[in-house]
């Protein structure tokens, strides 16, 4: 991913810039050592736009448009490719120029130019995923926050009781589920707090009312320049996950991060985690929370906050 903080603002004043830039105007960046040069402007709707220029003639596997993002292919000659992405809907229009520079880091994997077309072209894919989903901003920083629990529940957890293999197989994440990780015979919910604060908050009733035994696990954070970034803490759980060389298993946990609305990209360097304490809790019969039978029809949802202080008895750690 690309980092250079100039880089982005460059980008971003010049699409917010409409009255300076005429329409089929790009303005254009280095090329890559891949042979792929990028250019970012509007095109002629005047739609945010970027494109890339690839000396050979590469033609699209597949249809990349969606009713967001219009990408489309027009040829030089016979032997200079160019793909343009016109933007279509301006909600999208911040996290348009994190895939502008997503795509440009991404070029720079491919050896050759038809190597670094694949590899521009199957970056974008995880894009149109998430967009799929729904997602049309960054997280913000409670659901990043929340994220970074749950992958470092998952690299503590790694090999303790459960393999990696198993954890990520039994990962709910965002809506499969209303616990964190459900196992064969127990589950565990994942909460994150900032040290400051002195309660958590349960989302649902059936969130700690569940069958089985269950768990409680709560890490207290504190925003720390020399902590962790959410980039960081996913880069360890995919390290994880690739030594045991299983692709599937990592396509399902890219997906689950997809569904949470993550992509690895710069804005989530901006806030550093370092876990300051963690407590567990035995979720017996007795502990503190709202039971599904009281769910009434007319009530969509139930949230609720839990005292921490107040959950000694029930800590086994």
């Amino acid at each position: 991913m690309m980092n250079s903080e100039i880089a982005q603002t460059k980008v971003f004043k010049s699409w917010k810039a409409k009255a300076s830039i005429k329409p089929h105007s790009y303005v254009s960046i280095p090329e890559t050592d891949s042979g792929i040069r990028w250019y970012y402007g509007f095109d002629e709707a005047s739609h945010n736009a970027f494109r890339f220029e690839v000396k050979i003639n590469y033609k699209l596997s597949k249809l990349y448009s969606s009713s967001s993002i219009s990408v489309s292919t027009y040829h030089d000659g016979d032997q200079v490719t160019n793909i343009l992405f016109s933007l279509l809907d301006d909600s999208l229009r911040d996290i348009f120029s994190e895939v502008f520079l997503d795509l440009v880091e991404s070029s720079k994997h491919g050896g050759t130019p038809s190597e670094a077309c694949k590899c521009i072209l199957s970056e974008y894919e995880r894009w149109i995923k998430l967009f799929s989903a729904g997602r049309k901003t960054g997280l913000t920083e409670i659901e990043q926050r929340g994220l970074f629990g749950e992958l470092y529940f998952i690299e503590q957890e790694c090999d303790k009781n459960h393999s990696i293999s198993d954890i990520i197989l039994n990962w709910s994440g965002p809506d499969f589920g209303e616990v964190d990780f459900v196992f064969e015979n127990a589950w565990t919910e994942v909460k994150t707090h900032l040290i400051k604060e002195d309660t958590i908050t349960i989302a649902s009733v059936g969130q700690l009312d569940h069958p089985n035994i269950g768990s409680l696990v709560v890490y207290a954070l504190n925003i720390d320049e020399e902590g962790r970034s959410l980039n960081d803490q996913y880069d360890i759980v995919r390290s994880l996950i690739k030594s045991v060389g299983n692709y599937n298993l990592l396509e399902k946990f890219e997906n689950i991060l997809i569904e949470f609305g993550y992509l690895h990209l710069p804005i989530y360097e901006k806030i550093h985690y370092s876990v300051v304490e963690t407590r567990e809790y035995a979720v017996s019969d007795s502990f503190p929370k709202i039971p599904r039978i009281i769910k009434l029809p007319n009530i969509k949802t139930i949230t609720y906050k839990l005292i921490i202080d107040s959950l000694e008895e029930w800590r086994i750690r």
